[in-house]
């Protein structure tokens, strides 16, 4: 088990901040909710007018998925066609990323005669 404080090294807990009277460590406020208003609305604006209902759906945390496609779609500055050919492999959601190309199903056929053909 970690300390709190490698925990907070390891970012898998809040940030915090030591403070200089007492050196305990505190969670630092979160931003306010109409400063996170703010920027959403101004990211809504600067988008296609056909992908704002996902990002709204993306922003109120309801769906992993639209968050998912939102991502993907704005850093590929929202094209699909960008989103289907990304490379950047190292990326966490690459795997996850929509719009993926159509990978061929393959199917086997048996014959009555015991042959086996892939198509």
């Amino acid at each position: 088990m970690l300390s709190e404080k490698s925990e907070a090294a390891a970012g898998t807990t809040a940030p915090q901040r030591k403070t200089k009277s007492t050196g305990d460590y505190h969670f630092c406020p979160s931003p306010s909710s109409s400063k996170r208003a703010e920027k959403i609305a101004q990211r809504r604006s600067d988008m296609p007018r056909s992908y704002q209902a996902k990002y709204a759906r993306a922003v109120s945390g309801k769906s992993l998925r639209a968050a998912v496609d939102s991502f993907c779609l704005e850093c590929m500055m929202w094209q699909r066609n960008e989103v289907r050919k990304c490379t950047s492999l190292a990326c966490p959601l690459w795997a996850y990323r929509p719009y993926k190309p159509q990978q061929k199903l393959q199917t086997s056929v048996i014959h009555k005669n015991g042959d086996k053909n892939v198509a």
